[in-house]
């Protein structure tokens, strides 16, 4: 899907302020984003990850809070934790619950973003925020990424929480070639 106008909050920490200022003074000037076959690959399997995690392990387990999407009456039928039944469409075993990453706006600072969601353990709401990278960076990581920390914190301010959790999996070797 085509990402939402404006900054996003898992591209705050490499934003040139110069740049901004250049492209809000002269709004005919467009960003082309180019992307190659590879990087289609690389983020085709992330996403898969992120749909794993959220509605095969954590929604289930309870643990994921937030809004949940009924795949029979294509609503929103629940927010909160993963809903077991939906009164409207119980019964049908078609029914698949899909959790719906939050929309993060901020206005006044102009950033939007969508959070992995929001964990609830020990009575505790955190931002979750879940990162499949490569083996190489896996193998390096001793503490959640800068970007990452300004990411989850843009998170945290809009949604008045004080504290989150970034994980990460390693995802292996997709491609080592691209193609534009």
């Amino acid at each position: 899907e085509d990402r939402l106008p404006g900054l996003h909050a898992s591209s705050l920490w490499k934003i040139c302020a110069r740049k901004q200022v250049l492209l809000a003074a002269q709004p005919h000037i467009s960003e082309a984003e180019i992307k190659n076959a590879g990087n289609y690959l690389t983020l085709d399997i992330g996403s898969a990850l992120h749909h794993w995690w959220q509605n095969n392990y954590l929604g289930p387990m309870g643990k994921l809070i937030g809004d949940w999407y009924c795949s029979r009456c294509d609503t929103v039928t629940h927010t909160g934790s993963q809903p077991a039944a939906y009164p409207k469409c119980s019964g049908d075993r078609r029914v698949v619950y899909t959790f719906a990453e939050t929309l993060i706006e901020d206005k006044q600072l102009n950033y939007v973003g969508h959070t992995d969601g929001v964990i609830e353990l020990h009575n505790k709401r955190f931002v979750f925020e879940f990162k499949s990278i490569s083996q190489s960076q896996y193998e390096e990581l001793s503490k959640p990424k800068l970007e990452h920390v300004v990411q989850t914190h843009a998170y945290m301010n809009a949604l008045k929480l004080q504290d989150s959790l970034v994980v990460y999996q390693n995802k292996g070797k997709q491609c080592s070639w691209s193609r534009s």
